[in-house]
């Protein structure tokens, strides 16, 4: 309960029940036995973490200088510089090539061969996530620009036994998907009706368990759909699935992406208004709010009615939060104390900046 000004005010926060469990969840799973499967997506260009891995972009002027940037899987930007402060400068000295004479020291360009090529080799830390990747070479002379992409992947993942299939998809049947959205995994090939152990790979390299052990059909397939948490590292998560009778492996790979946020278009901010509720006398105002962008917080202000002694002030009803589907629900109850006439509710998203404001008359 919040205080304007000797009156009462009561906020009533409506939270989206799914978005409440996954919060607190790092997957939700169900599963039933059978279901098919197929081969997973290959993986492009792939490194692994801990592993040297080598990039030979070419078509530069000779003996020039070239800034290299990597995009990492949740879309953020990194030059060398970055990758120093992240991996440090010992680790990069030891493991980057070409070496420090073909580095300049204060930028941290790398320079192409008298034939405008370049070898670069670097050893990821585990601080790379697992994921796809982008590195971009440009030529400062030049200004020749090659891309190059490449997958980093978990290291010790096991070989798959020949027949079995392991498969996790989105809801269209996609290796990749966005947290929130709901994802299954497939797996067939395996005994009948055996235990399945599920270890996850994170981004990151470290190993979980899967909270849910399925078992198999008579066929010896299996299917669990779950959800991935907002909490979750964005990057490739590697699955593998055990049975624990025959000892068959399935291993896949599903990239979890970063939100898109919605290109900002406006908002749709309404207000619905019940008299004598909850009590007579007293007014229920909801503050009902759309297209803003997922997961944001938003600043809510009331604004008193012309003439009112309280007139020229907005009174903060505290930040809401959007769900994945940037919408919110608030409502707040004015008694009799407040004065009659039109006010304004005015709403900001924190991370967008996209601002409405809806009038209402209790």
């Amino acid at each position: 309960m919040q205080r304007l000004n000797g009156k009462r005010l009561v906020i009533v926060v409506f939270t989206s029940i799914v978005a409440l469990v996954l919060s607190g969840a790092a997957y939700i799973a169900s599963a039933n036995g059978g279901g098919g499967g197929g081969d997973a997506a290959p993986v492009p260009n792939s490194a692994v973490q801990g592993t040297p891995f080598a990039l030979d972009p070419a078509g530069f002027a000779a003996d020039e200088f070239v800034a290299l940037t990597f995009t990492f899987p949740d879309g953020s930007v990194r030059d060398l510089q970055n990758i120093v402060a992240m991996d440090g400068a010992l680790h990069v000295s030891k493991t980057m090539v070409p070496n420090p004479f073909n580095v300049d020291p204060v930028n941290l360009y790398l320079r192409s061969t008298l034939g405008g090529a370049l070898h670069f080799v670097y050893t990821p830390t585990t601080s790379w996530p697992t994921g796809a990747y982008t590195a971009t070479f440009h030529g400062l002379v030049s200004n020749q620009v090659v891309n190059i992409s490449f997958a980093i992947t978990a290291a010790n993942v096991p070989i798959a036994t020949p027949g079995v299939n392991l498969v996790v998809e989105d809801a269209i049947g996609n290796p990749q998907g966005y947290p929130g959205d709901r994802s299954t995994m497939s797996g067939n090939g395996f005994g009948a009706n055996e235990t399945i152990e599920i270890t996850v790979i994170k981004p990151d390299g470290t190993r979980e368990a899967f909270p849910y052990q399925p078992t198999t059909s008579l066929a010896g397939a299996f299917t669990v759909n779950f959800t991935f948490s907002a909490q979750r590292t964005i990057g490739a998560y590697t699955f593998i699935a055990t049975s624990q009778n025959t000892n068959y492996i399935g291993v896949a790979q599903f990239d979890l992406l970063p939100p898109t946020p919605p290109t900002p278009t406006g908002s749709n901010l309404n207000v619905l208004v019940q008299a004598d509720t909850p009590a007579p006398g007293s007014t229920r105002v909801e503050i009902q709010g759309s297209l803003f962008w997922a997961n944001e917080g938003v600043q809510l202000y009331l604004q008193t009615p012309a003439g009112a002694p309280t007139y020229g002030k907005v009174y903060p009803l505290g930040p809401q939060f959007t769900d994945r589907n940037g919408q919110f629900a608030v409502a707040i109850v004015l008694d009799q104390s407040y004065p009659t006439g039109q006010y304004t509710v005015v709403a900001t998203g924190s991370a967008s900046g996209i601002e409405d404001s809806a009038d209402f008359t209790p």
